[in-house]
Parts: C-alpha cells; sequence; structure tokens
C-alpha cells in the first residue's frame, strides 16, 4: 500500500504541469502551465515496477525530507513508464508533477524550482537538458534539509552523463535503478498474454538469451509484428523493425583519412587488435587504434605518425548503420575528415 501519511502545502490543483521560460529586458522568467490531469499508462504493468515506485513513494511520504530516484538505461526500456506510474501516485495524492523538458535549463531555472511548494520535479532525459555548470547548482536542492520536500526523478540513458556528485548519493538521489536487458519473467509473461506459437517463440527466447540488449520495446515490436504477420520468420521481421541491435554484430571501419584544407588523402593503419567488442553493461563499444601518415612511403620507413587517435563508437547509436559516417579531428590548426564505415 501506498503510505499518504503526510500533508503537502498549499499548491494550484494537483495535475502535470510543464515549465516555461520567456525573457523580458534581458531578465529570464519562469511559470507553470498545466498540461493534463495524469499520465497516460497501460492497464498491466510487468516486471517489479510497482514494488520499486511503492518503496520510492513510501519513502517520500514517511520521511519529512525532499528525496529522489535516477533510472537509467537504454530507450524503451520501461524508464519514462516507471516515472509516470510514479507521478500518477503522487497526484493522487495531492502533490502536482513538474517536467522539465525542452527549455534552457539556467540558474535562474533552478531558483525558481528551488522556491516552488512540495511537489515532483520529474527530470526526463536529464543530460539532454541540463549542461554540467547547472548541474552542480543542483546539489543544494536535491539534499538541503531546509528546502521544502520535493520527489526527483531522473532518467538518463547513460549514466556516466550524470556528476559523481549526484551517482552514489544516495542522500541527494536515494533510489538507482538500471533498465538493460528485461528479465525472463517478464519476457515469458508477456508472451504468454499474446499466446505467441510454440515454435515462434522458442526462435524468440534464443534471440532473447544470447543479446546484451533487448528492451521492453524491441518485444512490444516484434511481437505485434508476429501477430500481424504469423508466417513470417524472426530473422524477417527483425531484418525490417527499426532494432538493428539484434541483428549481427557491427563492425567499423576507417575507409578514408582526409586533410580537409587541401583535401588529400592520407595513408592510415588501424590497430586490428582493437575491433574487439567491449560491453559494459548495458552498453556495447567499438574502439578502434588509427595512425595516420602523410605518404605511403613514410608509413613504410615508420616515421612518426602525423597524428595517433583513440576512437570509440557506442555500438546502440550506430546499430544498423550502411553508410559511411564522419569523425572529424583538429591538431596544429589542420582539420581531418575520418570516414568511417559500420558493416
Amino acid at each position: 500500500m501506498y503510505n499518504t501519511n503526510f500533508i503537502p502545502k498549499t499548491y494550484p490543483q494537483p495535475g502535470v504541469y510543464q515549465i516555461v521560460q520567456y525573457k523580458h529586458e534581458d531578465r529570464v522568467y519562469h511559470n507553470l502551465v498545466f498540461k493534463y490531469d495524469k499520465f497516460d499508462t497501460p492497464k498491466k504493468v510487468y516486471g517489479d515496477i510497482m514494488t520499486n515506485v511503492t518503496k520510492i513513494w513510501n519513502a517520500y511520504a514517511l520521511e519529512a525530507k525532499t528525496t529522489g530516484c535516477i533510472m537509467v538505461g537504454n530507450s524503451g526500456s520501461g524508464k519514462s513508464l516507471m516515472g509516470y506510474i510514479l507521478s500518477n501516485i503522487a497526484i493522487i495524492n495531492q502533490l502536482p508533477v513538474v517536467i522539465c523538458t525542452e527549455i534552457d535549463f539556467t540558474t535562474e531555472t533552478i531558483q525558481f524550482l528551488s522556491v516552488l511548494s512540495d511537489c515532483v520535479i520529474f527530470l526526463d532525459e536529464f543530460k539532454k537538458n541540463i549542461g554540467w555548470s547547472v548541474e552542480d547548482k543542483m546539489l543544494t536542492m536535491l539534499a538541503d534539509p531546509k528546502n521544502t520536500r520535493k520527489l526527483f526523478i531522473i532518467t538518463e540513458n547513460d549514466a556516466t552523463r550524470i556528476s559523481s556528485f549526484i551517482i552514489n548519493r544516495p542522500e541527494r538521489a536515494r533510489y538507482y535503478f538500471e533498465f538493460d536487458k528485461i528479465s525472463p519473467a517478464v519476457f515469458k509473461d508477456y508472451c504468454k498474454d499474446f499466446n505467441i506459437a510454440p515454435a515462434f517463440y522458442q526462435e524468440l527466447e534464443d534471440k532473447y538469451t544470447i543479446a546484451t540488449v533487448f528492451s521492453f520495446d524491441h518485444l512490444q515490436a516484434i511481437v505485434n509484428e508476429h501477430l500481424h504477420y504469423p508466417n513470417e520468420t524472426l530473422d524477417s521481421i527483425i531484418g525490417i523493425l527499426n532494432v538493428p541491435v539484434l541483428r549481427k554484430p557491427l563492425y567499423i571501419k576507417v575507409k578514408e583519412v582526409i586533410r580537409e584544407d587541401d583535401n588529400k588523402k592520407l595513408e592510415f593503419s588501424v590497430d586490428e587488435d582493437s575491433l574487439t567488442l567491449i560491453e559494459y553493461k548495458t552498453q556495447s563499444y567499438r574502439y578502434i587504434y588509427l595512425q595516420v601518415w602523410e605518404t605511403s612511403k613514410s608509413k613504410a620507413d615508420k616515421e612518426e605518425p602525423l597524428f595517433k587517435l583513440d576512437l570509440k563508437f557506442n555500438m546502440l547509436s550506430q546499430a544498423g548503420a550502411s553508410t559511411s559516417f564522419v569523425y572529424e579531428y583538429r591538431q596544429d590548426d589542420k582539420k581531418y575528415k575520418i570516414i568511417l564505415k559500420a558493416e
């Protein structure tokens, strides 16, 4: 059960508000605009989302201080859904929710949020909206016992983009959840609800078992496509859906290195050992160690290269890429274009 043993301070009617920003005579002003009564959420929620939401809410309701939760994982993994459900529980308990997106987050924004009465502050896609300089100014708002009681919800795709002064600091954000691969229980429960044919289910389960990343969004898309086209194979379904991370592993190759000022193609070499795919939690990275020379002769004579470069690519962002893409590099007032291709 959700604990409701507290009385929030006077505030506009419960619901979802959007923070808006406007300028007048070189000053930045903020206000709240009512958006809707609550977030839309599905009737059935899979996994342990409801258990975790209950714990977060009870911690806020039982303790007379600001608290927060961080949810990290790939898009479509359920982070925002968990935030929506938690927000709706707050609204039921007469607390407004302030969503902070699509604005230029400034010091004035932090000051505005700090003086709000008790509320939920929903920072979806955290680093997309908040820069490092402003993030540091949030620290006192997250933990100041003199502040009004707020419940912070922070979602982010990559945990490394959140300040170390927030991560591993439970006095500033009490809970931390990682959304990577859905659990076997969620996988089986969802497929059972839609009566997936045994043969297709077995094939899909095999794919799920070996996949590094397999989100609820992926599962929904594959199951929906299968229900529409039951005679299609799993490979043909994955081959056209926007789930390239579930296809064959990708290799990123250096095609050309061009100096921009004279458009000259330069010689290069790639350490073959660097092409290993390195997986870290929910992320997969490809590392390329590149050396570049002026000419093939200077390369053959083992002269000192013009430059050495360690390249790192997030394979989720490059997955499925079939066309060339460019990495730009500057050194000594020279600009170089490194043409790469994922295949």
